[in-house]
């Protein structure tokens, strides 16, 4: 590229090369089965948006870059990724600093600034390599080689100190964390796609067929993914039918709390019964003296808005905790314009959640920070969770609207980051995968490793441990800082160098 000397054929090769990176990277958004053709516009917008990002980086790059540009390169890079998280709900999606986690060693420089402070790292290194690759100077093969070398050692140091200090810090809590595999048509009732549905009577009784299988004696905690069954929380289900379905999984029933016996679980119409999920819920934690953690689309009578929630069921309490997502998905699950409208209709959605307010921990034998979906990707979001109190993360999600694509995997390989970030465990329950259990410094513990569409538990025993991080404490802020700082100090030694 830099054998170009047309500035604009320089910008525009390198942006077309990055959009066919992004076109691999973000071929997920190919899987049209429940999206429509729509979905393929949105595709190839993304793909050149991020490919001119890069397009534009280039043409500040030389084969005879000064450390202090290469430093305000890679700054002006960071500033823009970052930038991305506040365009619509943001894309959050791919940064290049995410190539640094297929090493434990590299992603642990995560713990002190994050995945936008591995993405500057990625473009120094890669700005360095180019620099002794073209000077070939004894100097610049040597700071390359240093700075090659320098964030595995750093994580090799940083996993060993950390291991010294809480290896046998913690107490042991048996999971179970369930992976639904149910796709969208049979979950749901959809037109023209009715013999695939399955009733929620079924789908009740899969879920307790798989916690059965786990072959736990004690659980203390369940969780299921986002939006884990259909007619949110409402009290539809007649109770007697539903203690019918109880008693088939053979446990013994313990005795109806009273706090089951109280709206919203339960709405006496007439001489009926009628009980709503979160009854099933309590339910299911009393038979394995469980909490529940459970994804439920739930509505606010009074204010008449619909949330994307997480909900704890506690075992023993009144109460349940809620959290409301905040990164909402547009068109699926927000209408950012409101003549679009009409589009999203004809793919059924016609009914948006609104905006949760703030994070929220759960009280828990650990304190306990829940994400939903695609929260996960934001840094920001699960760090508040970790700055309120959070000991453990939690998150459920459901990609099964991507179907036969890389989605899920890339979803889970942004969640090992937010381990690494925040220095805490992070429990992963999802509808298609990856169902997982990540330890603080993003080590996979456990994971169900069936195929996309495995309907299974994975129960296990941990000892989830944290500690505070750099990262947990500073967040985004420190790196932006270091980079407008990088930038500014650039342009004053330009200034100064033009005037001499």
């Amino acid at each position: 590229m830099l054998y170009i000397e047309n500035v604009k054929k320089r910008v525009v090769l390198a942006a077309v090369w990055f959009t066919l990176v992004q076109f691999i990277q973000l071929s997920w958004f190919t899987a049209t089965d429940y999206h429509g053709v729509y979905i393929l516009f949105v595709y190839i917008g993304l793909s050149i948006i991020l490919g001119f990002q890069f397009g534009f980086i280039s043409f500040f790059i030389t084969e005879r870059m000064r450390i202090n540009q290469i430093f305000a390169v890679a700054s002006i890079w960071t500033i823009l990724e970052w930038s991305r998280l506040y365009i619509f709900s943001g894309f959050a999606w791919n940064p290049v600093g995410l190539s640094m986690s297929a090493n434990l060693y590299s992603m642990q420089l995560a713990a002190i600034v994050g995945i936008y402070g591995l993405s500057f790292y990625v473009i120094l290194l890669n700005l360095l390599a180019l620099k002794a690759l073209f000077l070939q100077k004894r100097k610049h093969v040597v700071v390359f080689g240093f700075c090659s070398v320098l964030p595995f050692l750093f994580g090799f140091f940083h996993i060993r100190s950390h291991e010294t200090k809480v290896s046998k810090i913690g107490n042991e809590f048996t999971v179970a964390l369930i992976q639904t595999g149910i796709r969208p048509e049979e979950k749901n009732l959809f037109a023209g796609m009715e013999e695939s549905y399955i009733s929620p009577f079924d789908q009740w009784r899969s879920i307790l067929e798989l916690v059965s299988s786990g072959d736990a004696q004690k659980i203390d905690l369940i969780v299921l993914p986002e939006a884990a069954l259909p007619l949110s929380d409402r009290c539809v289900y007649l109770q007697t039918d539903v203690e019918k379905v109880l008693g088939e999984c053979n446990k013994e029933l313990p005795i109806i709390d009273p706090i089951l016996l109280k709206p919203p679980l339960l709405k006496n119409i007439g001489e009926k019964s009628y009980v709503s999920n979160g009854y099933w819920f309590k339910r299911l934690g009393s038979l394995y003296g469980a909490d529940v953690i459970a994804g439920l689309e739930t509505y606010d009578n009074i204010n008449k808005k619909s949330y994307n929630s997480a909900i704890h069921y506690g075992l023993n309490r009144e109460w349940v905790s809620k959290y409301d997502k905040q990164v909402l998905l547009p068109l699926a699950e927000y209408l950012p314009i409101s003549f679009l409208g009409p589009l999203v209709a004809k793919y059924g959605i016609v009914d948006f959640f609104s905006k949760g307010e703030g994070m929220k921990v759960f009280d828990w034998k650990k304190k306990v920070a829940t994400s939903i979906c695609y929260e996960e990707c934001f840094n920001d979001v699960i760090r508040m969770g970790r700055k309120k109190g959070g000991e453990l993360l939690v998150n459920i999600t459901n990609d099964a609207w991507f179907p036969g694509s890389k989605l899920p995997e890339q979803h889970f390989f942004h969640g090992r980051v937010r381990a690494v970030e925040n220095g805490a465990y992070l429990l992963r329950s999802c509808n298609t995968g990856v169902t997982s259990i990540i330890d603080c410094f993003g080590r996979v513990e456990s994971k169900l490793s069936g195929g996309e569409w495995e309907r299974g538990v994975l129960v296990a025993t941990i000892s989830p441990l944290n500690f505070e991080t750099p990262f947990t404490f500073w967040g985004n802020g420190f790196i932006l800082s270091v980079a407008f700082l990088l930038i500014v100090l650039s342009q004053i030694i330009k200034m100064r160098g033009n005037h001499e």
